[in-house]
């Protein structure tokens, strides 16, 4: 089925009680869902959805509602959405958090209202200041003031809302007829939980909940689609030309020096060894960079299924650091293993061992030799956390936000002498992903890079 911007249109069908037509879309890359419901209406409506099922009563995904409109990379001001309701002609303009999902919806009659205010709640929830500064989530979730007293805007709005005996008596009801469901929790924040919340767990709970995967768009009136999903498909990467330099790169070497060996027939055995062996190395690259490539593509085009077994990811990071030993010997770097739990999981076991192998042989890559990697693996709750640290050169900051994404490099030069082809990274992100989790990268240029790992445990 053709594409618009990467979105296929997956159904159409009409509604007559409405009077409208309801196109239903999928983002090929990412996952994201879209729903457009067409109708001659002069208001039109969007709306950004993302499914948020609380396992606790600290009540962060009411605090990362009130934080996502506290400023974003492209409208850093403090309230964006104070500066709009002042300018804007929107008829509804808000953001909810229910005990299942959490929405961010507006409606205008005005078209070009609508294009500003849609880029402003994309920007919000996708690109939030909150996950790059803690003074938002201490004023909009909970911070304790020099007296001792705890005050934050949630908080102190949980506070009134669960003070009257009836909430408290609805609170109750609903432990006792949703045990064990997100239903049984205080998706707004139990007050006497909300203070056990740390900055580090709000935004991990971000990464993971908040991914276009996890979202669903719906809009609502006359407009031009195709505009739409531009705005839409803003993430789209150059993976094409990327892919194509990547390739043509091994094959320019060998070419030349296949042509030395070819045109110097008097080339000595000595050189003519060597040759050959360079050309066989990048036979090799050649070959990781097109496996690589077809694991990707396998997961873009969603053929890639997850292949469910019960298994201690303790063992997988076992296995794979005796199968990096060798390499990590012959370097002289000492690995320093730290398992806590044995993490026993639900997952497929072949894409784990995949996601654990890269981190640990990048970081062993990156690190100088006669360096430290430690690897540590522990169980938080429902989830198992695992971290790969090393003590190499670190990754500078600019560079910390592009170090996922396909063929990206931090040292081109480097990379390449290591034998890397800039899609590992790239891989153990979408891995992670497909099973429900987060990866995460912290570093600070000369001090090593620490991966962070975060998997939700499912009970087969």
């Amino acid at each position: 089925m053709p594409q618009t911007y990467g979105f296929e249109q997956t159904r159409e069908r009409r509604i007559p009680e409405l009077g409208a037509v309801l196109h239903e879309y999928t983002h090929a890359k990412s996952g994201a869902r879209l729903c457009w419901l067409e109708r001659a209406d002069e208001n039109k409506s969007f709306c950004a959805a993302f499914r948020t099922l609380p396992y606790d009563d600290s009540g962060v995904f009411h605090i990362l509602e009130h934080s996502v409109l506290a400023g974003s990379e492209k409208y850093p001001v403090t309230s964006p959405f104070l500066q709009l309701l002042k300018s804007s002609m929107a008829s509804f303009l808000n953001a909810m958090t229910f005990p299942d999902k959490t929405v961010y919806p507006f409606a205008t009659p005005n078209e070009t209202d609508f294009r500003n205010l849609m880029d402003v709640y994309l920007n919000a929830v996708f690109c939030p200041l909150a996950m790059v500064d803690k003074a938002v989530f201490e004023q909009e979730g909970w911070h304790r003031d020099a007296d001792g007293t705890v005050s934050g805007v949630v908080y102190n709005e949980m506070q009134g809302a669960l003070a009257s005996p009836d909430a408290q008596l609805q609170n109750a009801l609903e432990r006792a007829m949703f045990p064990d469901t997100a239903y049984g929790f205080v998706s707004g924040g139990d007050p006497a939980s909300i203070p056990a919340l740390t900055y580090e767990k709000y935004q991990r709970v971000y990464r993971r909940h908040y991914s276009a995967d996890n979202c669903c768009i719906t809009l609502y009136g006359k407009m031009d689609m195709a505009e739409k999903l531009e705005m839409l498909d803003k993430s789209r990467n150059q993976f094409v030309s990327n892919a194509s330099h990547e390739l043509k790169t091994p094959l320019a070497t060998m070419k030349i020096l296949l042509e030395s060996i070819i045109y110097q027939p008097d080339v000595d055995a000595g050189m003519r060894t060597e040759f050959l062996t360079d050309i066989n190395k990048e036979i090799d690259r050649l070959n990781l960079i097109i496996s690589d490539l077809l694991t990707l593509v396998s997961m873009d085009s969603k053929t890639m299924r997850l292949n469910r077994t019960t298994f201690s990811l303790a063992q997988v990071v076992t296995d794979t650091a005796h199968r990096l030993a060798l390499v990590m010997e012959k370097r002289h770097q000492e690995l320093k293993l730290q398992l806590n739990d044995r993490c026993d999981m639900y997952a497929d076991c072949a894409k784990l061992t995949q996601v654990v192998y890269n981190l640990m042989e990048n970081a062993s890559k990156y690190t100088q030799e006669g360096g430290v990697i430690r690897v540590r693996l522990i169980r938080s709750g429902r989830d198992a956390i695992l971290t790969v640290s090393d003590n190499g050169p670190g990754i500078p900051k600019e560079d910390q936000s592009h170090i996922f994404d396909r063929f990206y490099r931090v040292d081109k030069a480097r990379s390449r002498e290591t034998g890397g082809t800039g899609l590992g990274l790239s891989i153990v992100h979408q891995m992670v992903l497909m099973h429900g989790g987060t990866v995460t990268v912290d570093s600070e240029e000369g001090n090593g890079a620490t991966f962070t790992v975060e998997l939700p445990i499912h009970q087969g």
